[in-house]
């Protein structure tokens, strides 16, 4: 009898191990990502070997170029390791970049390439074109052996992943690296207009200016074109000195408790405090997109341009101060505009701090300068930007200061999706970033922008150093407020913005007054509201009850 138990325990098990290895080979076909597996399981599968094709088109930054040879070396270091992968990196300019990466999803198939540079395409994420990090990043990391969150400084990232699955939202681009947008002064200009230190105020500033445009140098040198204006230089300066004004939009925004998107830990104890620079920060408080856009349909202060003086004394101040560009800057792309400044044609530009290292290469660069043999360097130096002081102003000024990176995985099936993701694994660990800074120290023609998120890091000493003497000032990018969604155009809805770059190169040329352009900029903000709604999956019945999360519509 206890022989016949034995048996049929030892069937029973068998049928049970059978039935688990089946059910095991149907997950296989998921598209999403296995949960963590131990050390030894993915020991295991690295053996096995990665196989395929990983195609990287990144976008280059406006005054260096894409990287190219910095990524080559990433990639090969991956294959050595990977001999099934072939990685093809194809990195563009920044000029011309957008339209190139929404020319690969017109046609409706799955574009060839997978990881991308997205923050121009928000049309595109807001489709979900590209893949959500968040399962992967609880995954375990094969190249660190620990859970791949756990190797960035989330906070510094603004991320917080609880928040994101609490709301279910999804997390579609990397931002580890980061950028501090600053001005970039030649000291030789300033001496000689009398000056040995750079302006601590708005004003200071355009007087300044004045006395170096006597001299016959522009006193600043930026892009005017269509690019610069939305998602260059331009549009940076633009919405950096909005931002002064307009601090208070957080009190429209934010949300409230009953709000589909409030988040107890951080809007049960936020209150609005104007001085603390990163108080209307995404680590602070959540917000809550329909109430921008029901502030915009009401025309609730500061959503909207007129019966402002805000908005009136902000546009006077950005067009006396883009009185000071070059002759013909509106045709000028920020390429442009950063050659001005290397042949010393211009005392300054808008920067960051990868310039610290970017400009030297670049005075000898030929390609870059478009002077045979390079031009003669100076010396340079640096400055945050200066506050406008008047009696409209809400704070002193902040700039973009912000996590950047902007990398997203192209999404595709299941198998690519997480080869595409074991190259970026690989990348941010510590072998694979250190091969990345290497290779940017030997560029002839890449910088980092700032110190990366990466808590496995070490950074180079002369680096460290160099960045740890910028001061920061805190962050607007990002943010939902008004000086973002509406002073370069209705937020990302195209057909405004190109009326928008038009008018603003009409106002700023001074062929119409601030006036017109105000009432102008508002008439074509009212005309296009319901079409900018759709284009987000919006109706105007959505705005009724903010409260309430929007069905999901096509």
């Amino acid at each position: 009898m206890m022989k016949k138990k034995m048996h049929l325990m030892v069937v029973i098990l068998m049928i049970l191990s059978l039935f688990l290895a089946a059910c095991k080979g149907d997950t296989a076909t998921d598209t999403k990502p296995q949960d963590n597996k131990n050390n030894n399981e993915q020991a295991t599968e690295n053996e096995k070997g990665l196989e395929g094709k990983i195609r990287i088109s990144l976008q280059g930054i406006a005054g260096q170029s894409s990287g190219q040879d910095v990524w080559d070396s990433v990639a090969n270091a991956y294959m050595e390791k990977n001999p099934g992968v072939e990685v093809i990196v194809d990195n563009k300019p920044a000029d011309g970049y957008k339209e190139w990466l929404t020319a690969q999803f017109a046609t409706g198939d799955v574009p060839e390439v997978d990881i991308v540079t997205s923050n121009i395409v928000p049309n595109l994420i807001a489709d979900k074109k590209f893949v959500d990090y968040i399962p992967y990043l609880e995954q375990n990391n094969p190249y660190t052996n620990k859970a791949w969150k756990d190797s960035f400084d989330l906070d510094s990232m603004q991320v917080n992943l609880d928040s994101y699955k609490a709301k279910g939202d999804e997390l579609s681009h990397l931002n580890f690296e980061s950028v501090q947008v600053m001005w970039v002064y030649n000291k030789d200009i300033l001496a000689e207009a009398g000056y040995d230190a750079p302006p601590e105020t708005f004003e200071e500033m355009i007087t300044m200016f004045e006395e170096i445009k006597k001299l016959g140098y522009s006193p600043f040198t930026i892009g005017g074109n269509a690019n610069s204006l939305w998602s260059g230089k331009a549009g940076w300066a633009i919405r950096i000195y909005a931002d002064q004004y307009f601090r208070d939009s957080i009190n429209v925004i934010h949300s409230r408790e009953g709000d589909y998107t409030y988040f107890e830990p951080l809007d049960g104890k936020w209150e609005y405090d104007p001085t603390n620079p990163y108080n209307d920060n995404h680590s602070e408080v959540t917000t809550n997109h329909l109430r921008f856009w029901k502030a915009i349909a009401e025309k609730q202060a500061p959503y909207v341009l007129t019966g402002d003086d805000r908005w009136k004394a902000l546009y006077e101040n950005l067009q006396t101060l883009f009185s000071f560009a070059p002759d013909g800057y509106t045709g000028m792309s920020d390429e442009d505009a950063y050659k001005q400044f290397l042949t010393g044609k211009a005392a300054t530009f808008l920067g960051d701090p990868s310039s610290f290292w970017q400009l030297p290469k670049d005075f000898g660069d030929s390609s870059v300068t478009g002077s045979d043999g390079g031009v003669e360097p100076f010396e340079f130096g640096f400055y945050n930007f200066p506050t406008i002081k008047d009696d409209l102003v809400q704070a002193d000024v902040r700039t973009i200061h912000i996590p950047v990176g902007f990398y997203s995985v192209v999404a595709k099936d299941a198998k690519q999706n997480a080869l595409n993701m074991d190259f970026l694994q690989f990348w941010t660990s510590p072998e694979g970033y250190g091969v990345y800074l290497e290779a940017v120290q030997n560029s002839d023609n890449k910088s980092l922008t700032g110190p990366p998120a990466l808590k496995d890091i070490e950074l180079p000493q002369e680096m460290a150093e160099a960045f740890s003497q910028f001061e920061s000032i805190g962050n607007m990018e990002g943010l939902m407020n008004a000086s973002n969604i509406m002073a370069r155009g209705l937020h990302n809805y195209q057909p405004n913005i190109q009326d928008w770059v038009v008018l603003t190169q009409r106002f700023f040329s001074n062929e119409i007054s601030v006036d017109e352009y105000i009432e102008q900029s508002q008439a074509n903000i009212d005309e296009d509201l319901e079409d900018a709604l759709k284009e987000e999956g919006l109706e105007l019945s959505d705005l009724e009850h903010v409260e309430r999360k929007p069905p999901e519509r096509k």
